[in-house]
């Protein structure tokens, strides 16, 4: 479903995977409609294996937490179920692009 809501040639980054399971998609999509898929893994572009790179992401995370607790930081926004819901968080994107975060739960 997922690759019908991209626009040609549009990207999707895959930031984690709390079901446990591979997201799967047509093999059309990516040779007649030019999508993109990629993993973003925040432990290994802060290198956290490393001491050094295990240093910064706590103080990272500190910061924000920090900032969090403050009530400086927080990000509004809507949850939805991807298997009931999905028409009505596309709509709400559409109705307020680039102001709107929009949650899809896959899953349980």
């Amino acid at each position: 479903m997922i690759p019908v809501l991209l626009l040609q040639g549009g990207r999707l980054i895959v930031y984690g995977c709390m079901s446990g399971k591979a997201p799967a998609w047509p093999w059309q999509a990516w040779v007649f409609r030019g999508l993109q898929v990629s993993g973003f893994n925040l432990r290994k572009t802060l290198a956290a294996e490393t001491p050094a790179g295990a240093a910064k992401l706590r103080t990272l995370l500190d910061s924000l937490g920090n900032l969090v607790s403050a009530g400086l930081l927080s990000v509004d926004f809507t949850e939805y179920s991807f298997a009931d819901e999905w028409p009505d968080a596309l709509e709400h994107a559409v109705d307020a692009p680039g102001s709107s975060r929009v949650l899809l739960k896959l899953g349980g």
